[in-house]
């Protein structure tokens, strides 16, 4: 398996984790429900079968990366759910067109 899949498969189990656990945030709001929460759990579930053996496998990803997707994921949504709709597919644009570079934080 080739690398960028190993990191597409571990961004889809941050992204289902970030799901299931943006549910806890909502569980005392108008906006929760029971049938949702276990929805998002079954499907973090079904992913981890189908994910985790190549991940831990193949691409031996410690604690800490799988942190950083998670909550990069989580900015990223956040950020996303106030933005205008023109704005996100701009951002998406510059994504595509390599024009967002990133710059580790490591020295």
């Amino acid at each position: 398996m080739i690398q960028k899949t190993q990191l597409t498969m571990l961004t889809c189990l941050a992204a289902a984790q970030v799901l299931h656990e943006t549910l806890d945030d909502l569980e005392h709001t108008q906006f929760y429900r029971h049938s949702l929460k276990s929805a998002a759990k079954k499907f973090e579930l079904e992913i981890s079968k189908t994910c985790d053996k190549y991940i831990d496998d193949l691409f031996k990803v410690d604690e800490e990366t799988m942190q950083q997707i998670q909550e990069g994921i989580t900015e990223i949504c956040k950020e996303m759910a106030s933005m205008d709709p023109g704005r996100i597919a701009y951002i998406g644009q510059l994504l595509k067109d390599g024009s967002l570079v990133y710059k580790s934080k490591k020295v």
